[in-house]
């Protein structure tokens, strides 16, 4: 699976991020599922964040820091606005379940999840993440 910087976060498209750490072992576990997804939603931006290597720019853009209780957690958007924000299981039909249903999900009011989804795209913007393409 190659990657490459994302230009444009805000372009409409679903976006699926993965809020992991390093040390987490569901979330290396997580890492092969991850790859299949992206080959087979190719029209997705699927985005590995581990947030710890990432704590200073989501510390700053996310007062009070980004509350993760469980990993690995996934945030869906759209256009930088949040569909979907929580933890997800490795499981396929899921996943494919959540994307599918993403063009009409109602937007989340919560107003965390749209600091983290600005928080991601600021870091797509610079270069400091990428999305993966299959």
């Amino acid at each position: 699976m190659a990657t490459v910087p994302l230009d444009t976060p805000n372009d409409g498209a679903l976006q699926l991020v993965c809020l992991c750490a390093g040390w987490c072992t569901a979330c290396a576990a997580y890492q092969p599922q991850w790859a299949t997804w992206a080959a087979r939603h190719p029209d997705v931006a699927f985005i590995w964040l581990d947030v710890e290597d990432h704590a200073d720019a989501l510390d700053a853009a996310v007062p009070g820091g980004v509350d993760i209780e469980n990993f690995p957690t996934l945030l869906l958007s759209r256009g930088g606005q949040p569909l979907f924000f929580g933890t997800v299981l490795p499981h396929a039909s899921v996943v494919d379940g959540l994307l599918r249903q993403g063009a009409n999900l109602p937007l989340l009011k919560d107003a965390a999840a749209m600091q983290l989804c600005a928080a991601v795209d600021g870091l797509l913007g610079c270069g400091a993440l990428q999305r993966s393409l299959s």
